[in-house]
């Protein structure tokens, strides 16, 4: 990918990479002072960000939830049985002690986005590879970055304009234009 310009935020960019994986990379600091504040309020609206985007997610595990029909249920081999069953796919997990724990499901389904209150997260990266969940993903990291800019860095090998779905759930949702949040 290159850029027109200096600041891959603001500028036009011209695609030149057609495969490219399309990962997000995130360094928390837990143990910065506004983190600590922020985590209760970023955990408590994490479930109006995924209502907001309209996408079904899931835990981490999400890749081994197939969909049956369009429902909620996902088939899972019971050895007692010795047949498969059907079993409730399962909320992500959003808990300020457990963290958040989001996928996709089934073929929607990729990496999982883990994002915990603790210590210093290094080197943290999410491949989404544009499926739906990334929606939620890229919402959830604007939310990060606007509440605690100083505990967060975020990039992307995506394009600022490819994260507009996320910044449509977070103007819609909390009634602010969110900033790009890589740093030059």
């Amino acid at each position: 990918m290159s850029y027109v310009g200096s600041n891959p935020c603001l500028e036009t960019t011209i695609n030149t990479n057609t495969t490219k994986k399309y990962t997000h990379y995130y360094d928390i600091n837990a143990n910065e002072p506004d983190w600590k504040l922020i985590w209760p309020q970023l955990v408590e609206e994490v479930p109006a960000i995924i209502e907001a985007s309209g996408v079904e997610v899931t835990d981490h595990n999400g890749a081994e939830y197939n969909q049956r029909h369009g429902e909620i249920y996902y088939c899972d081999f019971d050895e007692d049985q010795g047949e498969g069953i059907y079993r409730i796919i399962p909320f992500p997990i959003v808990d300020v002690e457990k963290g958040i724990w989001i996928n996709g499901i089934g073929n929607d389904a990729h990496y999982p986005f883990i994002m915990e209150d603790e210590g210093w997260a290094f080197d943290r990266s999410v491949q989404t590879v544009h499926k739906p969940y990334d929606d939620v993903v890229t919402c959830i990291l604007l939310r990060a970055f606007m509440l605690a800019p100083q505990a967060c860095r975020i990039s992307s090998d995506g394009d600022w304009d490819e994260w507009e779905p996320a910044r449509s759930i977070y103007r819609h949702l909390f009634d602010e234009e969110p900033e790009c949040p890589w740093r030059n």
